[in-house]
């Protein structure tokens, strides 16, 4: 009897710990957070950079949980498809975007707006270059011919300035291999390609391996997009993700030290590179910037990509987080680049 009740102890006491390190591991290899009962569940698509800090921050510490709202985080270096097309196969509800390829999935019949913006870059920020290794033998960007060049895909705006890039430099002969950025790295070492577009925080992180051959101009407006089918039908949920944001940018921007571990942890570069990154500037309100926007659509125009004319409001929400013009910016701003790591608070 007593061996029995042993057994029995002995199988109840394995079943616990293999229960208790399952729920470990997937905690730790899980990017969501924490349920609770009654939550309103967001899928979102997100990209491991600097400029979604505040959305990490606002994850790690619970402001959107708080406010009821469960975060099913996907990075988009795990999938084939970019934001909008996942939105509009109703695999997500929401991601971060660019306001070009939101104007051109507008274009395709796609549905869904931006709502809030994730950040601006400021005056002389570098936020993505055309690289290669510093022992190359490319110096220059019309040497490209006959290479073969790895980065984003040709359909977004880093794509389409890379094409506009190599035009202007005569550049008709380079292979382009559409790439997740962590797999640029690996191939740029390999030797697989030749050169490699990045964004940081890799560009901090690889700054003793790599020369810059073209940093690429702010052209376009930058936010967060959602599914029209989730604005129209719930709009209170999308005004409690926008205030978790806020609160996001808040703790971002009073706690620098521990937002760089969080960095750190949800773009996986180390922490003393982590600790290196120029940070962007973010505006409190996350208001979209207007003239940004603006400035995309005429871009657009000028390379022939719209073909039709579109509104602002065709394609951003305003009623959540509002709207600013860079007119209002302050003139400290224009300090950025000298101010290394450290970030402006528009008000």
């Amino acid at each position: 009897m007593r061996i029995k009740d042993k057994g029995r102890r002995l199988f109840s006491t394995t079943i616990s710990i293999v229960l208790l390190v399952t729920a470990l591991l997937g905690a730790s290899c899980s990017r969501q957070a924490p349920s609770s009962k009654g939550s309103d569940v967001i899928r979102f698509m997100y990209g491991p950079i600097a400029m979604n800090l505040p959305l990490f921050a606002a994850v790690e510490n619970g402001y959107f949980e708080k406010r009821g709202i469960k975060m099913e985080m996907t990075n988009f270096q795990n999938t084939q498809k970019l934001g909008a097309q996942a939105i509009e196969a109703s695999q997500i509800d929401g991601s971060a975007a660019s306001f070009i390829n939101l104007a051109l999935s507008r274009q395709q019949g796609f549905h869904q707006k931006m709502i809030a913006s994730w950040g601006y870059s400021g005056p002389g920020y570098e936020q993505t270059a055309l690289v290669v290794l510093k022992g190359s033998p490319i110096k220059s960007i019309r040497e490209l011919n006959g290479k073969t060049v790895g980065g984003f895909l040709r359909s977004t705006e880093f794509g389409m300035q890379q094409q506009q890039l190599f035009e202007k430099q005569n550049v008709t002969r380079c292979n382009h291999i559409e790439l997740p950025m962590a797999q640029c790295i690996g191939a740029l070492r390999s030797g697989r390609i030749d050169a490699a577009q990045i964004i940081e925080p890799q560009l901090t992180l690889l700054k003793d391996e790599i020369r810059i051959l073209e940093l690429y101009d702010e052209v376009d407006a930058r936010g967060y997009s959602f599914a029209d089918r989730i604005i129209s039908e719930k709009p209170e949920l999308l005004q409690r993700w926008v205030e978790a944001l806020r609160e996001g940018i808040q703790f971002v921007l009073q706690h620098e030290d521990q937002s760089r571990e969080i960095l750190a942890k949800w773009t996986g570069i180390p922490l003393l590179a982590a600790q290196e990154v120029r940070l962007p500037i973010w505006d409190l309100k996350c208001r979209i910037l207007e003239d940004g926007a603006n400035r995309s659509l005429a871009w657009m125009r000028q390379q022939n990509l719209l073909k039709r004319e579109m509104r602002l409001d065709e394609l951003c929400d305003f009623s959540f987080a509002g709207r600013v013009d860079s007119s209002l910016i302050p003139k400290e701003w224009v300090l950025e680049k000298e101010r290394k790591g450290k970030s402006i608070l528009l008000r």
